[in-house]
């Protein structure tokens, strides 16, 4: 899919510079395979959401115990590359089902140390991406 066309005259210089974001962090996501259209928890081994090298580099996160598959996220992380997209970073936890968030709940819904490791992973990941804060 090639890069979005302008729809609207130029109106000043903010419309020389790209909308496209620099990165993409998805935790836990949802309906990225799938029949187009069909957000359905069974997956089928079709990426459904628009992938190409203009992708931006991506960062996936998700449990393997969460109910929402997690074929979901390796599909679309295996999509990316071979669509030669920007390299990303896929992890799979063991544990901490769906919904853990930033890890501020606790052991009380299954989450370990491993799981919780994510939102310092993917500091690092945009670090490298655009630099130190």
């Amino acid at each position: 899919r090639e890069p979005l066309k302008r729809s609207y005259p130029r109106v000043d210089a903010a419309d020389d510079l790209s909308c496209r974001p620099d990165f993409s962090i998805m935790i836990y996501p949802w309906c990225l395979t799938g029949p187009v259209g069909d957000c359905s928890q069974d997956t089928n081994g079709t990426v459904n959401v628009p992938v190409s090298a203009h992708n931006p580099p991506g960062f996936l996160a998700q449990a393997e115990d969460d109910p929402v598959h997690v074929e979901n996220s390796i599909e679309y992380f295996l999509e990316l590359k071979k669509r030669k997209a920007p390299p990303g970073e896929l992890h799979v936890y063991p544990r901490g089902g769906h919904g853990y968030g930033r890890c501020t709940v606790g052991e009380s819904k299954g989450m370990d140390e491993e799981v919780c490791t994510w939102p310092d992973r993917a500091a690092r990941f945009v670090r490298t991406l655009v630099g130190p804060a």
